[in-house]
């Protein structure tokens, strides 16, 4: 009888390592300051490598397109619905790209109020406490 209590404990132990692998992967945060170009607010940038995927808030306007994450060792890219980011894995510099919607405007006859340059622009994102392997 004292044998049924540890094939229990066993048998939960193996289905947690079966049911979550992600688990194993590193998730890292960032956060992110606008250092050039258009008004952008700050905010947290969180990679997850298990999942290969990213997070970023709302209200930043970079929320990645489904299926447009590319992680490599060097960078990480990714498209939205106005543009395109590149993560700089390295520098940790975020550059962002909203042109083709300053062009768009320009072709449909209503073009921005705005310079082009306000249209892309720079973030300096520094690691967060905290970013650690799950």
């Amino acid at each position: 009888m004292k044998a049924a209590p540890i094939v229990c404990c066993a048998i939960a132990v193996t289905q947690c390592i079966f049911c979550f692998p992600a688990s194993a992967g590193q998730v890292d945060r960032f956060t992110c300051h606008r250092q050039s170009g258009g008004p952008m607010p700050a905010f947290t940038l969180t990679i997850d490598l298990g999942t290969k995927n990213i997070d970023v808030p709302p209200n930043s306007g970079l929320r990645p397109d489904p299926d447009t994450v590319e992680i490599t060792d060097s960078t990480i890219k990714w498209s939205f619905m106005r543009g395109f980011v590149t993560f700089d894995r390295k520098t940790h510099e975020l550059d962002w790209d909203t042109t083709a919607e300053y062009e768009y405007l320009a072709a449909i006859g209503q073009p921005a109020e705005q310079s082009e340059a306000i249209f892309q622009g720079r973030m300096r994102c520094r690691p967060t406490t905290g970013h650690a392997s799950r």
